[in-house]
């Protein structure tokens, strides 16, 4: 399933005081939104289990550009559901991660414990 930038849209047009998103990564897939903001967005919550579904890495770069864009200016904070710590590994993982912390986002795990980046 693939959520286009209007559904998106519409989507969160109707929650103007929505704070949080959680969704999964590679499902459903989540094209960028285009000349759209949702300022109220401040955490997003990303779950990551690659035994239950192992996206492509087109599908993860369409999804974090949603997350790097400017739709979500006020965001603040990216908490993984990780725990294979998998995401922090794929290169896909270490350039959002690194990208969200320049812009000043915290990145963290569901248990409170910071993303550490191998090197």
């Amino acid at each position: 399933m693939i959520f286009s930038s209007n559904q998106m849209q519409r989507l969160l047009s109707r929650c103007p005081t929505l704070e949080e998103l959680v969704y999964y990564v590679g499902a459903p897939e989540i094209s960028p939104l285009t000349a759209f903001q949702c300022p109220s967005i401040k955490r997003v919550r990303l779950r990551i289990d690659p035994d239950e579904w192992n996206p492509y890495k087109p599908v993860i770069r369409s999804q974090t550009e949603v997350l790097e864009g400017p739709s979500f200016p006020e965001l603040q904070e990216i908490i993984l559901h990780d725990p294979t710590r998998w995401f922090a590994r794929r290169e896909s993982g270490k350039d959002l991660i690194r990208r969200m912390r320049q812009r000043g986002c915290t990145v963290k795990y569901d248990d409170g414990s910071p993303v550490v980046l191998p090197t």
